[in-house]
C-alpha cells in the first residue's frame, strides 16, 4: 500500500524511513474514501508549489496516520519529487517542519499550484 521513502531532518541530518501513502492504490481500493487530485493540477506542479502527502499508520498500513503540506524544491527527470514539510506535524513526532522528503507523483493527495504570473493559487 505504501512505499518507504527517506525523510531527512535539516537540523541534525538524521535519516528516517517513513511509509508514504500511495494515494492511487488507495483510491483504486476505496474510490469514495480516497479522491485523486485532478490530472491538470498534478501536471502543473513545479518547484515552489505545495503538495499534500500522507504518512501511513505503522500499525495499519491501510490507514493514513497524518498528512501535511510539502513545498516542492526539486523535480527530477525520472519523476521523483523533493521538498520539505511546510507545516508542523501534530501526530508524528519523529517528523518536523522543514524535514526533507523524497516522494513520487502517486504520493500526492492534493496540489496547491500557483500561477507564476499572479502568484495566486489555481
Amino acid at each position: 500500500m505504501g512505499r518507504f521513502f527517506m525523510a531527512k531532518t535539516f537540523e541534525n541530518q538524521r535519516i528516517r524511513r517513513v511509509a508514504l501513502a500511495d494515494i492511487v492504490a488507495m483510491h483504486n481500493k476505496e474510490p469514495m474514501k480516497f479522491q485523486l487530485p485532478e490530472a491538470r493540477h498534478l501536471n502543473s506542479v513545479s518547484v515552489g508549489d505545495h503538495v499534500k502527502v500522507g504518512v501511513l499508520n505503522k500499525e495499519d498500513l491501510t490507514k493514513i496516520a497524518e498528512h501535511f503540506w510539502v513545498r516542492v524544491t526539486e523535480i527530477s527527470e525520472d519523476g521523483q519529487y523533493t521538498g520539505y514539510i511546510d507545516n508542523e506535524p501534530e501526530i508524528l513526532l519523529n517528523l518536523k517542519i522543514r524535514d526533507k522528503l523524497v516522494f513520487s507523483r502517486n504520493n500526492i493527495m492534493a496540489a496547491l499550484v500557483y500561477n507564476k504570473e499572479s502568484t495566486r493559487a489555481k
